[in-house]
């Protein structure tokens, strides 16, 4: 377990299957409580392969990979305020108007409190190859990806002087990727003329 509660763990298998094949499983994950409030995070990744020879001239790889993170809410930075308003000013940044960064708000995370930050992702490949002769070889792939990420949170934040506190943005972005990859392919190793 390290500072702010991070603690990661991580194990990799490989595995003969005989005189052609290996098998592969790789899994890791991480947990911290964040280095400022309500940024706790989670990853996890896991990889689980296969290569088999049937002959001298094939070979196919099959794998399959997921992974996943959760962040509670993002952090995106302590945000300059008016020197007058400022509890405990720094000179670690200043602009021309009199803004600074107060070490009073170092820790605190002015995100939105339903902010969320996440990804989900699965892809699955294939890769067949095959050795035809001392010159040509044919190689086909064949991929499937599909993953889901969501953002919800504040991203910039601007002091109101006419309020007297911090006015924030908010951002919502969804991805939603689903596809396919076939790619075949012939090669050929010589010279040309």
């Amino acid at each position: 377990v390290g500072s702010d509660g991070y603690t990661r763990a991580g194990i990799d298998y490989n595995a003969p299957l005989g005189a052609n094949a290996a098998l592969r499983a790789v899994s890791a994950g991480s947990r911290s409580d964040g280095y400022v409030e309500d940024t706790a995070d989670r990853r996890a990744a896991g990889m689980l392969a296969l290569r088999v020879d049937p002959s001298e001239s094939t070979r196919l790889d099959i794998a399959f990979e997921r992974y996943r993170d959760d962040y509670d809410t993002p952090y995106w930075g302590t945000p300059l305020v008016p020197l007058a308003v400022a509890r405990d000013p720094t000179g670690v940044a200043s602009t021309a108007n009199g803004y600074v960064v107060d070490r009073a708000l170092r820790s605190r995370n002015f995100n939105v409190a339903d902010g969320y930050s996440d990804a989900r992702a699965d892809w699955v490949r294939t890769r067949y190859a095959w050795q035809i002769d001392d010159t040509w070889r044919f190689v086909n792939e064949l991929d499937r990806y599909d993953a889901k990420r969501r953002w919800q949170n504040t991203e910039t934040y601007t002091w109101d002087a006419a309020a007297a506190n911090l006015r924030r943005s908010t951002t919502r972005i969804t991805h939603d990727h689903d596809y396919w990859v076939e790619r075949a392919s012939f090669a050929a190793d010589g010279e040309i003329g």
